[in-house]
């Protein structure tokens, strides 16, 4: 069964494909290229906003939509759902170290790793959401990983999803959330 993935992101892409032997397909590889405005208000309404989106082209397929984002509580849970868009005229990297000049004299330094996500197929809909509490360090911490994972260590570890790709795979709001659509797949294949 093709499994529709609703994001041209590839680093997204790679992580289902890591946690998941599925026959997963890309927005690029089915040739959607429509912008798709995630307008909601919340992480689980954009993730249902890219699968109706979806769904109107390709309804016989099983679609996945995410929306995740990164929230720092010193920063009023920012940037939050608006996280690939924060700061927009900066690098990710410029974008870390913007939070990090932000929080240099902040002792409070929790943050979060959010992600919502919904399933569709054949008329049924699965959601979830899941959170992965941590902390920002001092400075960025590794170069793998993608977006917010250098300035993020999970609760109970000492690495950063950056510095610890199976840590990340194990523990993350993407594996997380992802783990428990797949039983959800699975449950509708039986």
């Amino acid at each position: 069964m093709r499994i529709i993935i609703a994001s041209h992101n590839p680093h997204k892409i790679v992580e289902f494909k890591e946690l998941y032997d599925g026959d997963f397909v890309s927005l690029s590889d089915i040739g959607f290229d429509e912008e798709i405005i995630e307008d909601g208000h919340s992480y689980l309404e954009n993730a249902e906003i890219k699968v109706k989106a979806i769904q109107e082209r390709f309804p016989d397929d099983l679609i996945i939509g995410d929306d995740s984002g990164f929230s720092v509580r010193a920063l009023n849970h920012e940037p939050g759902i608006y996280s690939a868009r924060y700061l927009s005229h900066l690098s990710q990297q410029q974008k870390n170290e913007k939070i990090l000049e932000l929080l240099k004299d902040v002792t409070d330094r929790r943050a979060t790793f959010t992600c919502a996500m919904v399933l569709s197929y054949q008329g049924h809909t699965f959601h979830t959401q899941e959170v992965v509490y941590g902390t920002i360090p001092l400075e960025p911490q590794g170069s793998d990983g993608f977006g917010y994972d250098p300035i993020f260590i999970p609760d109970g570890y000492e690495q950063s999803f950056a510095q610890n790709h199976e840590l990340k795979k194990k523990v993350s709001h993407r594996a997380l959330a992802l783990r428990k659509i797949i039983a959800h797949v699975q449950y509708l294949q039986d």
